[in-house]
């Protein structure tokens, strides 16, 4: 009988971790975050709001119970090391960096494995699931769904302060779910350079319809990271550092329409120049939900979703037996004068001081994009078309 898989994972907006840009997880992050970016900013005008870290995350623990062309398929697609010792040893690096709780920085992470009584985890799944992800395994009996839904709900909403409610229903479970797999990541960080609260006005932002919507835009002089390319402006905003952690937001603003812009020049870090610039930025807040089976499936990954070739032995039972059938993220941001909280639901089912005359002004009052990264690692990526939606 053949046993369903619903992965889910959920995700708060950033990302801190240890670890070196050269490292094949965050060469495999940039391309994976050029990937899904693409696709999403192709579907429509809307904004939008990823996190390609966390999926990777869920998916990589997800991998090590794949074998043959569903593992090649997927670690291919996602960026994630095919080298046991690697990756092991890179995701153990990271995870265990994800635990920051300060007032200026909050950073958590967690991941969980709710199993059917029934279909037990094979042991060796089980030893690096734990190990290397820090992930809990739980028994549950999905065919009493209220229940079960309940319990995966509240466990999402406790690890991401309520940001994230009502993740999965019981619509999303059947007879045959078997295994759901979730992983949460809470980020809320300050600005170094917060904007000042009383410099908010009112302004006209031009939406990617064409249409003028008045919404409060935040305004702030100071020396940030800058580079201007022919096509757009890019500006570093950064959120203050702890841990040895370097945590920033890149904004990056068209000078025509988004059509121009390469997105794979998007996240091309190049050389930024430190410069006087305003920065006129409004504030904006998203909760979006993306289905991401058909993006993957578009990247490549065919066969984790196919009874007949998917092969998620490693984890339990044999070939043909586990498939994944739903693979959703939720997303959640709140940008202000103070600074950033994010975060992220997937279901698969200081103050700056002196007087500085700006010789750049960086006015995002028209449809820009954005992405958070942390030490090299790109955690989420978006689009504000519409900061009043």
């Amino acid at each position: 009988m053949l046993l369903k898989l619903l992965l889910l994972f959920s995700t708060m907006a950033l990302i801190l971790c240890k670890i070196n840009a050269q490292t094949e997880l965050a060469d495999g992050n940039g391309i994976f975050s050029t990937n899904i970016f693409k696709v999403l900013n192709n579907q429509d005008k809307n904004n939008f709001l990823v996190s390609p870290f966390s999926i990777q995350v869920v998916l990589a623990l997800t991998s090590e119970g794949t074998k043959g062309e569903t593992f090649d398929q997927l670690t291919s697609a996602v960026g994630i090391p095919k080298n046991m010792s690697t990756r092991h040893r890179e995701y153990k690096i990271l995870l265990k960096s994800l635990n920051i709780n300060l007032e200026v920085l909050k950073l958590l992470s967690a991941n969980t494995i709710y199993v059917q009584d029934q279909n037990p985890l094979k042991e060796e799944y089980q030893d690096i699931a734990r190990q290397v992800y820090f992930a809990d395994i739980q028994n549950i009996n999905f065919t009493d769904k209220t229940y079960a839904v309940n319990v995966i709900n509240k466990w999402v909403e406790e690890h991401t302060y309520d940001k994230i409610q009502n993740l999965i229903s019981p619509n999303n479970l059947n007879a045959l779910t078997s295994v759901i797999l979730v992983n949460t990541l809470y980020f809320l960080g300050k600005w170094a350079q917060p904007f000042k609260v009383g410099k908010t006005r009112i302004g006209g932002f031009t939406t990617m319809s064409g249409s003028v919507v008045q919404v409060p835009f935040m305004k702030h002089v100071g020396k940030f990271k800058y580079k201007e390319t022919e096509r757009a402006q890019f500006i570093r905003l950064p959120y203050i550092q702890e841990n040895n952690t370097n945590v920033f937001m890149v904004v990056i603003l068209p000078k025509t329409d988004l059509d121009s812009i390469d997105v794979s020049a998007i996240f091309q870090r190049g050389i930024f120049s430190e410069e006087v610039v305003k920065v006129i930025l409004p504030k904006f807040s998203m909760e979006t939900s993306t289905e991401l089976r058909p993006i993957l499936q578009e990247l490549g990954v065919k066969d984790l979703f196919e009874q007949k070739s998917a092969d998620l032995s490693g984890m339990a039972g044999e070939k043909g037996q586990l498939v994944v059938t739903n693979l959703v993220q939720k997303t959640f941001i709140n940008v202000t004068e103070v600074g950033t909280e994010a975060g992220a639901a997937t279901a698969v089912i200081v103050a700056s001081k002196g007087i500085f005359l700006p010789s750049i002004t960086f006015n995002a009052n028209r449809t820009f994009m954005y992405y958070i990264e942390v030490n090299n690692v790109i955690l989420f990526s978006g689009r504000v078309s519409d900061p009043s939606q």
